[in-house]
């Protein structure tokens, strides 16, 4: 059981890594669970994973195996799962803790996460505002958006959509990330995530000036040319009215378009 009155203060926009007095702890055989002050630590939410990472305690490594939020919805304690790289050793309230995110994996991450947001605004451009997130997945592989529209996308529909996202890509656009009331975001014309509860107070916008505006707590690139590269893996037809693309970027699409090219060469 978590406790419900403790707090800490997410610095993972602004870094992957931090030295935190540990704030609450809870040990038993097999693992161990801490909250601290501060934390780098992404917990799931908006479809974005947790973070992967380590967390160092009294000269001792921990891999992190899960990431819960307790207590307060709107500010809340993020709570650590530990298990033991090295013998466990001793830990208690008032200790100091060393947090650090797996930098590789929160940049693949980051990477397919901006890129959703640059999808969703060119299935709007490309097939109409009527094609709205029903869903999404992103994480460090790939990244899954789920939307409604009529009928299957053609070879050529899906080429527009990648040449869209890849221009963005390559005009290396700055993301504009700011925190408004709800009201003024929705004044604004952002876009709310599907599914997601907002705090009406605060609402935290992730702008593509020009392209894309979203209401969003996940982590982002600070420029659209991190990305790298955009390629469609599939659209399929999840029920009536309701499709899903999956598709990757980054060091990953580069892969796939090497792949391609080594499997025609060998057929030729």
């Amino acid at each position: 059981t978590f406790p419900e009155t403790l707090q800490s203060r997410f610095v993972g926009y602004e870094t992957t890594s931090c030295t935190s007095e540990i704030l609450w702890e809870q040990t038993s055989e097999h693992d161990r669970w801490i909250i601290t002050k501060e934390s780098p630590f992404y917990v799931e939410s908006g479809g974005q994973v947790n973070d992967e990472g380590v967390v160092t305690i009294n000269n001792h490594s921990y891999h992190v195996v899960d990431l819960v939020k307790a207590g307060n919805r709107f500010s809340p304690a993020i709570a650590v799962r530990l298990t033991p790289v090295e013998t466990m050793g001793s830990c208690t309230v008032g200790d100091t803790a060393l947090c650090e995110v797996n930098k590789t994996a929160r940049m693949d991450t980051v990477r397919n996460h901006t890129a959703t947001h640059m999808l969703h605004a060119a299935l709007h451009e490309i097939l109409g505002q009527q094609a709205k997130q029903a869903g999404s997945v992103v994480n460090k592989e790939y990244l899954r958006f789920d939307y409604t529209h009529h009928e299957a996308l053609s070879a050529d529909t899906i080429r527009q959509i990648e040449q869209r996202v890849n221009e963005k890509i390559w005009d290396n656009i700055p993301t504009d990330i700011f925190t408004t009331n709800l009201e003024e975001a929705k004044r604004r014309g952002v876009i709310a995530s599907f599914g997601e509860k907002y705090n009406p107070e605060s609402v935290r916008v992730v702008a593509i000036p020009g392209f894309s505006q979203e209401l969003c707590g996940g982590t982002h690139a600070s420029a659209t040319g991190i990305i790298g590269s955009f390629k469609i893996v599939s659209d399929t037809a999840l029920a009536t009215g309701t499709r899903r693309i999956v598709a990757v970027t980054g060091a990953r699409a580069l892969a796939l378009y090497q792949q391609c090219y080594r499997d025609i060469k060998g057929l030729s």
